[in-house]
């Protein structure tokens, strides 16, 4: 095995990971967000807001380097951060839907946006082809 990985081997295998790191970040933001209680940290004050931040935050941030495009992304979670609150209200007993927790959220996905966007994919931009150099081509008379 070589000692270095090409460079279409290393973009494949940064993108694996961002893709896991993607799946365990919604994951954690569904428990965040639907549990019957809320997980740990209620006893500090802002807790709720920052943890609310951080969730959207790694979301956005995990697929914005996993290539997924920003803008659908953003609606997205822009849409979810509401729906979740009136779900909370409406559906879970032990839970309130809060407009501040939405608006937390929304900042998150602005943060996550900015520390993702370094770790975006970058599209390759094709080699130019110099046509004296194909085979197919002949070289014009000298």
């Amino acid at each position: 095995m070589p000692d270095r990985l090409d460079r279409g081997a290393r973009d494949r295998r940064r993108l694996l990971v961002a893709r896991v790191v993607l799946v365990v970040a919604i994951g954690l933001q569904v428990w965040g967000l639907y549990a019957p209680d809320v997980p740990g940290g209620g006893d500090l004050p802002g807790a709720d807001k920052v943890a609310h931040v951080a969730m959207f935050a790694l979301v956005m941030a995990a697929g914005v380097g996993a290539g997924v495009p920003v803008r659908p992304l953003a609606v997205v979670l822009v849409l979810h951060a509401v729906a979740s609150e009136v779900a909370q209200a409406a559906l879970i007993s032990t839970r309130a839907g809060d407009v501040q927790d939405a608006v937390a959220d929304v900042l998150g996905v602005a943060i996550g946006w900015l520390a993702g966007r370094p770790f975006a994919p970058r599209p390759r931009r094709p080699v130019p082809e110099i046509p004296a150099l194909r085979d197919d081509v002949a070289a014009p008379p000298a």
